[in-house]
Parts: C-alpha cells; structure tokens; sequence
C-alpha cells in the first residue's frame, strides 16, 4: 500500500446523509395517521423506525490500496487510533491520529492473511495458517504467536470472549485465547456481530445467534443468495445492525435489535458509502468504488435530519 500526498488542510468538504436503525422502537398505529377506533382496540405491534443524520466531513489525506482490502478496520492502540487494512499483500497498521498524515507503524507481508482486529493492547490477525498474535513495531510475529493452527475464516470480538470461525465449526475463545467451547455450523464462511446478535453467513443464508450468554442459541434464519461478506458499518457505532454484501456489489441493511427478527432496512443495488466506511475517533476512512484508494476524513459535525 502506497502512500499519496496528504491535502493541504481541510480545504474539501463533503455533507453525507445516513440513513440507520432508529436508536429505539415505536408502536405501529401510534403515530400521525394511525388513530381510528379500529387502532385504539387493536395491540400495537412494535416496530423499527429509521432516523437519518447529516455528516460534514473535511477531507484530509489519501492512501492506495494494492487491491481491495480483504479487511478494514478501526481501532485505538496506545489511546491513538489507528486503521488495520488486509489485503494481498499481508497486514498494514496505520498511526491515523493526524488523518492528514496517516503513519505506516507496522506492516506484515503475508498474503495467506484474511483478516485483522484489536484485541487488547495487540492485534489479532488470521488466516490459513491459524490466528496469530501481532506486537505492532515489533516486526514478523514469531511461530510460537500463534494460538491455534489450522484455517481460520473469520472472527468477531464480543468483549468478554472472541467467536473464532473455523471450516465447520465455531468457537467461543477467552481472554486467553484459550477455546472454551465450539458447535458445528456446516458451510458457514462470514461473521458479523451487532450488540447481542451474531450472524454467521453461508453463501445462501445467514444464521442469526443471540448471544446474551457465552455459548449462542440460534434466533433466526435469514435467507440471502449470494452472500459474499457481511459487514458492519463504522458510522453505525452501538447500533445493532448489520450490511449484507451480495456478489458481484449491493445488498442489504439488516436491523438486528431483536435477533429472533430480523428486519430489513434499505435495500441497495450498489454498495452505499457507509458499507465501505470505518470510524477511527473523529477520523472518516472511506474505500472509493474501485476498492483502490481510501480518502481521510475529519468528522466536524453531525446534525439530525428532520
């Protein structure tokens, strides 16, 4: 991944509009339109609502993708945030606390990796080979990093305990990432996880856990041909919903608040912005269309829009 030059100051600025889960639920019936006495005798069915806020952002640097990443993510390391990217050429940590100068820290070369995330105060990386421990700045991590052999697909951190995908199976790993317990989940291949509902995607359906408790119990199944990966957007912090990603571009916002029922949101036929977008503090990292450049973003303000 090569570096381009950084903008001069936030001289770019550019209004985004996202459209998410609303932040509690309504009753149907209850709202303008919904009187009569046929609604007042009815039971209201609880339902989502949508809210929408503006984002203005200031542009401020740019980075370019060897390929589109197989992984990007957001995270704080030292109390500074900073950006994973997986790609082809292996695992690159980038130092994003002055977004107009984003800073190379440490760089991996491995192309078997799929995969990176924060996890403590190091990183996790994995792949074919197995989920390895990464000291960043501290050059290739050692054999002895890594925790488990053997193919990992996927991993979602849940705070408490980590969900390690495996082919055929799912496990439930501890502070130590030490294996507490596991299930099979035949053709599962994509892990996405939203408050308590974890989704565990095959290439036509997604399995939907609550996971209130360590070991998850299956809620729901949502059907979904194509699935390629399933994302979970940065500007959508605390909210429980998720991006289902259909070959080929496009797919699904899935709210998730409630796990037994899932509930679609807005359907796309392109991926929108949000999908290609991590948070990194008051940092906006966006993957152009072509999944070959990412453009920095200084947060200045966000306003509801009514």
């Amino acid at each position: 991944m090569a570096r381009l030059g950084a903008m001069a100051g936030p001289a770019d600025l550019a209004g985004l509009t996202l459209v998410r889960p609303a932040a509690r639920s309504v009753a149907a019936g209850t709202g303008p339109g919904g009187g009569g006495a046929d609604a007042a005798a009815a039971v209201p069915e609880p339902i989502r609502a949508v809210e929408a806020t503006r984002f203005l952002l200031a542009r401020q640097g740019e980075l370019a993708c060897a390929g589109r990443p197989r992984d990007l993510r957001a995270c704080s390391l030292d109390g500074r945030p900073h950006l994973l990217v997986v790609d082809a050429r292996g695992l690159h940590i980038y130092d994003v606390a002055d977004p107009a100068l984003p800073a190379l820290r440490h760089q991996w070369l491995d192309g078997s990796l799929r995969g990176a995330l924060a996890w403590r105060p190091i990183v996790l990386a994995w792949g074919r080979e197995g989920l390895w421990r990464v000291l960043p700045g501290e050059g290739q991590p050692p054999a002895d990093a890594c925790r488990t052999g053997g193919p990992v697909l996927a991993v979602a951190d849940a705070g408490a305990h980590l969900y390690v995908l495996r082919p055929g199976r799912l496990a439930v790993c501890d502070h130590d990432l030490v294996e507490c317990c596991e299930f099979r989940v035949e053709g599962a291949m994509h892990l996405g996880l939203a408050r308590s509902a974890l989704a565990v995607g095959s290439c036509s359906s997604v399995a939907v856990y609550d996971v209130g408790s360590p070991r998850p119990a299956r809620a729901a199944t949502y059907q979904f041909p194509g699935l390629e990966r399933i994302v979970q957007p940065g500007p959508f912090a605390g909210r429980a919903a998720l991006y289902l990603r259909r070959e080929g571009g496009g797919g699904v916002l899935l709210d998730l608040a409630a796990p037994d029922a899932p509930r679609e949101v807005a359907r796309h036929k392109q991926d929108p912005w949000f999908a290609r977008s991590v948070m990194a503090s008051r940092t906006l990292v966006a993957l152009d269309e072509s999944g070959t450049l990412l453009t920095f973003y200084r947060l200045i303000s966000t306003r509801d829009v009514t």
